[in-house]
């Protein structure tokens, strides 16, 4: 009897995309008062950048997807120093991170007028309102969180995390991103101002395989 004939060797896996080598160059900001302005120049030469992601260290930590954009303007930045980065994501991952800058801001500002009514916290009443519209998007690992701004304004954000992960992010605008790993996660976003924190906004619930 014939012996069965051994199976073909497996093809080989193709070799993952060669990771991009160049980041944004010439970053360069100013701080006026509350307002941060920003630029840069996105590489060129590998591969059309999906997106540029902008790294927020200080008093509010974060990572912000800006759309593929080579300049960022914020009117209202909480007080404090912060240190900021540019990279963009494409498909061949990320890239290295731009030059480093650090800015100062002087005092809380404000994404919106104050309430009126008086008050001993600069003229406003109550705390801001609960953000709506929580919602998240995924690309493979990748996770977006967005909201909307409460129309009574915030200074910054406080985004509440449980399940697989504990935890509490801050950022100065009304969407967040992240590398998040296998899990469930649910995740609330509450309003931050000079009068107060607002409550927690309904809870969405993330499942990543």
């Amino acid at each position: 009897m014939t012996p069965p004939m051994p199976p073909p060797p497996a093809p080989p896996e193709p070799p993952p995309p060669t990771p991009s080598t160049t980041g944004p160059t010439n970053l360069a900001g100013s701080a006026t008062g509350f307002a941060l302005s920003l630029s840069w120049l996105n590489p060129i030469g590998e591969g059309t950048p999906s997106n540029v992601v902008l790294d927020v260290s200080g008093p509010v930590n974060a990572s912000i997807p800006l759309g593929v954009v080579q300049s960022f303007s914020y009117p209202t930045v909480p007080a404090g120093t912060y240190q900021f980065a540019v990279r963009t994501l494409s498909a061949r991952g990320p890239s290295p991170p731009s030059n480093v800058i650090t800015l100062s801001f002087p005092g809380n500002g404000s994404a919106g007028p104050p309430v009126s009514g008086g008050g001993a916290n600069g003229g406003c009443a109550s705390a801001p309102q609960v953000p709506t519209n929580l919602a998240y998007s995924r690309t493979a690992g990748l996770v977006t969180l967005t909201w909307t701004a409460p129309l009574s304004g915030a200074a910054s954000y406080i985004v509440n995390v449980t399940g697989s992960y504990v935890g509490a992010f801050s950022t100065p605008v009304p969407m967040i991103s992240g590398t998040v790993g296998p899990g469930t996660y649910v995740v609330n976003v509450q309003a931050v101002s000079t009068c107060g924190v607002s409550p927690a906004s309904p809870p969405v619930t993330i499942a990543i395989q």
